[in-house]
């Protein structure tokens, strides 16, 4: 029981990311769940690691049914979490 409400929460979370996605950027191109990625990756900056984290499992999640190249390098880029994220921190420190 636990385990379905963290996975519906992870599902509402992923999709609300995915409408601030779609309308941050009005994105309308191929490869839109690596784009969608990509855009989460660069959130990092304006987010903490455990908002962020948890955002990206939430993507993975979401994604998890779709099986396409796209769909598999989204979430390839995500993961490490930590990795990931403080990556994307030390090349943007001004």
């Amino acid at each position: 029981m636990k385990n379905n409400i963290k996975k519906e929460q992870l599902h509402q979370t992923a999709e609300q990311l995915y409408i601030s996605f779609l309308n941050e950027t009005n994105y309308q191109k191929k490869n839109i769940t690596t784009e969608f990625s990509i855009w989460w990756i660069k959130q990092s900056t304006q987010v903490d690691i455990n908002i962020w984290t948890h955002g990206s499992e939430s993507i993975i999640n979401y994604l998890e049914p779709i099986n396409t190249l796209d769909s598999r390098i989204a979430k390839a880029i995500l993961t490490p979490f930590k990795t990931t994220y403080n990556t994307f921190n030390e090349l943007n420190k001004k």
